[in-house]
């Protein structure tokens, strides 16, 4: 029997992905940044930083499973062939209003965040199920065996999933030992972003040098 709760239908989404990662699916490891002493970032001042646990995100992981399953099975019962656009969202959310509420006038906080993450998991599919992006800041962070367990039953949910990416902190990277930088690579981890940053003007002229284009 499929669940009709709101909450079933609900994933955790962070505050903010990467420049560049449109078409990614953001699947959140961690709250918040354990840094978060960066100048120039506001995201996440006056906020806890926590990391979830690996049954959550795998919880996460089946939510998303399930709304895709289901989207793309109406999609193909009206007539769409799998193919999810505008129409397709519509009679999904016209089909559940216990899940979605009565779209748009009648809508509870819970129904709310049921709709948002349809949103996010609705636009991954049309983008094809290609690219994950895990949040929130440096997702490295969270133990090397748990972020393993995460990635293997990612890639085994969503197979055709082929660049997972996340934020990272160079000193976090530098205790990974190669064993773990090695296993969370072949686990499905594309690569990191790392943001270089010092106070030194002939750093950052190097840095500058090292970014303009050829």
């Amino acid at each position: 029997m499929i669940s009709k709760r709101p909450a079933d239908y609900t994933i955790d989404i962070g505050p903010m992905g990467p420049i560049g990662e449109g078409e990614a699916l953001l699947l959140r490891i961690n709250r918040n940044c354990p840094w978060n002493q960066c100048l120039f970032c506001p995201v996440y001042k006056e906020k806890s930083f926590s990391v979830r646990s690996v049954a959550e995100i795998k919880k996460d992981i089946d939510v998303i499973r399930r709304v895709c399953d289901l989207l793309q099975t109406l999609s193909c019962e009206v007539g769409l062939a799998g193919r999810i656009g505008n129409q397709a969202l519509e009679a999904f959310v016209r089909n559940h209003p216990e899940i979605y509420g009565e779209y748009p006038v009648n809508v509870t906080e819970e129904q709310r965040l049921a709709l948002q993450s349809l949103r996010y998991i609705a636009r991954w599919l049309m983008h094809g199920v290609k690219r994950v992006f895990l949040q929130d800041a440096n997702a490295l962070f969270m133990k090397a065996a748990g972020l393993i367990e995460v990635l293997r039953y990612l890639k085994h949910s969503f197979p055709s999933i082929d660049t997972i990416t996340c934020y990272a902190r160079s000193r976090t990277c530098d205790q990974r030992s190669e064993e773990e930088i090695k296993e969370l690579k072949e686990a499905g981890l594309s690569w990191c972003f790392v943001g270089i940053e010092s106070g030194d003007d002939q750093v950052l002229d190097i840095l500058m040098m090292a970014t303009l284009p050829v």
